[in-house]
């Protein structure tokens, strides 16, 4: 087994997994791979492995917008967001969840206290994004909480990004951790990067994206250099440790807004879908330099949707209507069939765990799903 830093989580993987699935729910039809670099790659039809779903045990007022990222731990358990209030909550217990996974299935669920400002005025905490540390999670929430809970649940600490002064009505959209050991997370409107030290001290880093930017994923390389995707704008972001921008077409000649993306230890890998969603949707490869190396056209997504999950140097997977699976070499394009299609999985809502298998959530659905490897 290795792990592999992807954006706000950690990946482990290995060479064969899911290279023969079998069980599943149904095949599809071969078909050339549209404007692919390779136009002969054919869709092997197969079956996606068996899929198990697990239900989290809280009951929640709104379940179709309850589940966020889902990442590795070090302990080799699963860790996921969950941000919808529980039915039963009461003042002052109202946040929303980090919830662990086992790779048996079994969940449980650690509830966040409410943020607490200098007025003792306390505000409920809805977190979407993860990000694993040694006996430890970090967690974001779209409108401004950050901090870390144990993973056995004990001490929570939340810090407010409310502290800029000219930031009152942000989105946070994402996390990554540099290689300073501060984090960094992407805000839209205004359009910025936020550095965040581990005692929740915040700083702008970055404040020169594009306008309307919209961050999605953001990722510290190898390369020394964090890498974003900008869906409003349709272009790759590459940030320096110093600070500053330089921003690439995802694809050549626009079109097409990037969401998820990994790097494979030399060039990056990026879902990128057309700006009408229903004209299709690519797997990207960028160099490093910023220099679009090849394009594979994959199956049309809802709007939003491509969480994307390398399989070890030859395989990629991703989350559309359904699931498929990419061969980064040939070009080669397999659709399977999920239990319930649509699940309207965020960025970073797909991994592979410690057992070799699949693991994503399905938010339209409120399941966090298991696919096995075999």
């Amino acid at each position: 087994m290795f792990k592999t830093f992807k954006g706000a989580g950690v990946l482990a993987g290995v060479a064969l997994l899911l290279s023969s699935c079998s069980g599943g729910g149904g095949t599809h039809t071969n078909s050339v791979v549209p404007g692919s670099s390779a136009d002969s790659a054919q869709r092997a039809p197969r079956t996606v492995g068996a899929q198990t779903r697990y239900t989290p045990p809280t009951t929640v007022s709104d379940s179709t917008a309850n589940l966020g990222q889902i990442v590795g731990g070090y302990d080799g358990n699963l860790y996921f967001a969950e941000a919808s209030q529980a039915t039963n909550c009461t003042t002052g217990g109202c946040s929303g969840r980090i919830s662990k996974i086992t790779t048996g299935g079994s969940i449980t669920s650690y509830g966040l206290p409410n943020y607490f400002d200098a007025n003792n005025v306390g505000y409920p905490v809805y977190p979407f994004a993860v990000f694993p540390d040694t006996g430890k999670v970090w967690f974001l929430s779209a409108d401004g909480y950050f901090g870390s809970i144990n993973t056995d649940g004990s001490s929570p600490t939340i810090y407010t990004l409310r502290q800029l002064g000219s930031d009152t009505n942000g989105t946070f959209t994402n996390m990554t951790q540099g290689g300073d050991g501060n984090f960094y997370v992407s805000e839209t409107s205004p359009e910025r990067i936020i550095k965040v030290t581990p005692a929740g001290t915040a700083s702008v880093f970055n404040s020169s994206l594009s306008s309307g930017a919209n961050v999605g994923s953001i990722m510290f390389n190898s390369d020394s250099n964090f890498w974003l995707t900008e869906r409003g704008t349709g272009k790759i972001g590459k940030l320096t440790t110093g600070g500053s921008l330089t921003e690439y077409d995802a694809v050549s000649g626009g079109g097409y807004n990037p969401l998820d993306i990994f790097s494979d230890g030399t060039n990056l890998w990026y879902t990128a879908q057309n700006t009408t969603p229903a004209n299709g949707q690519k797997l990207v490869e960028m160099s490093t330099s910023g220099s679009i190396l090849k394009t594979i056209s994959i199956t049309t997504s809802p709007a939003g949707e491509g969480a994307l999950v390398p399989q070890g140097g030859t395989y990629a997977w991703t989350i559309n209507s359904n699931i498929s699976r990419v061969n980064r070499s040939s070009n080669a394009v397999n659709d399977y069939t999920l239990t319930d299609s649509n699940p309207n999985t965020v960025l970073e809502g797909l991994t592979i765990g410690s057992d070799g298998n699949l693991w994503f959530t399905d938010r339209a659905h409120n399941k966090i799903v298991k696919v096995a490897k075999q």
